[in-house]
């Protein structure tokens, strides 16, 4: 698939969840474009010239799209990432940075707000919820890949005094590609088996402990099990992703303006990259800050 067609189709996307969401009356809604930067990210198979065996450092930009919102019976969330390589990163045929896109859903049906009863909350549990989602990528480089998932199970909500914790364990299934064709993908076409995923995702005020500056605390955590051989006929990994950020309001500290401008830096650590064992395959561990800005429309 196209780069800037799935760009394109997900915007639209966004946009139809929006509208749509306005005619069913959103409780709360919001809608952000943030800028990223980092400049250690990696790549399975992306290698320092003079020495093969290790991955090399690359310099990335990401420009987010991001929607949450939520309604009577649950949450809806989108997430759409362009992602320009600067160097070392390239486009297929080319000595330009590979472009990305990368678009996340996930949706939440709360069984409190679905049946009409308080029965899914209890002791530290808020609510029990029904999660659904997939996640879909295409990327302009030689090996051309385009990923196709789809995740379901519970989503367990937990009953903090601030903030929020979420837990989905999930059923997940792969599709993708490998372009570089036969015979080191065989078949180019890449149907993983089924595996278990787990997301955590959290956020937490931290201004009762920092003077009242308006600091929060959040991110995710997820892990994904082997789903089987990969297009390279390699045995994948348990591929585990976390990305926490600390986070300043800038517009509620400079303009009095809440949730309207965030600064925030960040760390990411990668093991195991999209499956690839990082003991066999360079470039699929990463472990880098980034730093960036989110404007609330």
């Amino acid at each position: 698939m196209n780069v800037k067609r799935l760009l394109a189709g997900a915007v639209f996307g966004l946009a139809s969840l929006i509208v749509g969401g306005q005619a069913r009356a959103f409780d709360f809604s919001d809608t952000s474009v943030s800028l990223t930067y980092g400049a250690s990210y990696m790549e399975p198979g992306v290698v320092k010239s003079s020495d093969p065996n290790n991955g090399t450092p690359i310099s990335k930009f990401i420009l987010t799209l991001t929607h949450f919102d939520t309604y009577k019976y649950g949450t809806n969330f989108i997430n759409v990432d362009a992602l320009q390589s600067t160097d070392r990163d390239f486009a297929a045929n080319s000595t330009r940075g590979a472009t990305e896109v990368y678009v996340i859903y996930r949706g939440n049906l709360s069984g409190n707000a679905v049946f009409n009863t308080k029965a899914f909350s209890f002791g530290p549990i808020a609510d029990v919820r029904l999660e659904f989602g997939g996640d879909f990528n295409t990327k302009n480089t030689q090996f051309a890949p385009e990923k196709k998932a789809i995740i379901i199970g519970p989503n367990i909500a937990f009953d903090l005094p601030k903030g929020f914790l979420n837990v989905g364990m999930h059923f997940y299934k792969e599709w993708n590609n490998c372009g570089l064709g036969y015979p080191i993908c065989n078949p180019s076409a890449v149907n993983f088996n089924p595996a278990y995923e787990m997301e955590f995702v959290w956020l937490y005020p931290l201004s009762d402990f920092l003077g009242g500056l308006p600091f929060r605390f959040d991110g995710f955590f997820n892990f994904i099990t082997p789903k089987g051989i990969d297009g390279t006929g390699q045995q994948t990994k348990t591929e585990i992703l976390t990305q926490p950020r600390l986070v300043l309001d800038v517009g509620a500290l400079a303009f009095h303006k809440p949730n309207t401008l965030d600064g925030y830096v960040g760390y990411q650590f990668w093991l195991n990259k999209f499956g690839n064992p990082a003991n066999e395959v360079p470039g699929s561990e990463a472990s880098l800050v980034f730093v960036g800005a989110t404007f609330h429309f």
